[in-house]
């Protein structure tokens, strides 16, 4: 009885942190309408269709996906948003756990298509609730990231025909791979291609770490995965 109460107040507080994510996302993205026309966002979004057209262009032919003028604004938007956020998520969520990442990650001041976002410091306190929340749940990594992905396919397939993995698939993936946290300790490489939230990846990662617990310095470990 006590695991099935565990799994439910778990369960609700990833609710509870979905929930929150999507409602700060949507204040982020109202945000953001100050800075159309900036110099900055002018920049950033050009560099951003420049890349992501190059990227789609072996595909345009034979797949018929297009990245159209609206659908590379909006998606330039949420990403941009999207990792601002996550940004001040993670920065917090660690701060909480005492650890001390030097500069930002995901993305830093200086990247030069996400980096001009400034986070509103009115949602500040927002984050700070999420953080906690994360701290409560036992593999928060890999909650933002079906978080992530949730959204980020929301927003993608039908522009185009991108989806992310669930987590129950990168489990049985990263199973079927073989790959135990021995190898990846021992220097082993796991590569995933077309990552996109990093689900996966992800998932061995926290293997390792649990692994790993006691034997090395986990805070080292995680400490080179976020600057990795």
């Amino acid at each position: 009885m006590l695991n099935y109460s565990m799994t439910m107040i778990e369960n609700n507080n990833l609710l509870a942190i979905k929930a929150a994510i999507r409602q700060l996302l949507s204040n982020i993205l109202r945000n953001m309408d100050l800075y159309v026309g900036n110099e900055s966002y002018i920049r950033s979004r050009r560099r951003f269709i420049s890349i992501s057209d190059k990227l789609l262009k072996p595909y345009k032919h034979h797949l018929g996906y297009s990245f159209e003028a609206d659908n590379a604004d909006a998606r330039f938007r949420i990403e941009t948003a999207l990792l601002c956020l996550l940004t001040e998520i993670t920065q917090k969520h660690l701060e909480l756990l005492g650890y001390q990442i030097r500069g930002n990650w995901p993305i830093n001041k200086n990247n030069e298509v996400f980096g001009w976002l400034k986070f509103p410091d009115e949602l500040s306190e927002e984050v700070i609730e999420i953080a906690q929340l994360l701290s409560k749940i036992s593999e928060p990594e890999l909650a933002l990231s079906e978080i992530c992905g949730d959204i980020l396919s929301d927003a993608g397939n039908s522009v185009i025909g991108e989806f992310y993995t669930p987590l129950n698939m990168a489990n049985h993936l990263v199973a079927l791979a073989g790959v135990t946290p021995q190898d990846l300790l021992n220097g082993k490489q796991a590569v995933d291609p077309a990552c996109g939230a990093g689900i996966i990846l992800l998932r061995l990662f926290c293997q390792a770490a649990r692994f790993a617990k006691g034997k090395i310095n986990t805070k080292e470990l995680i400490l080179d995965f976020a600057h990795f």
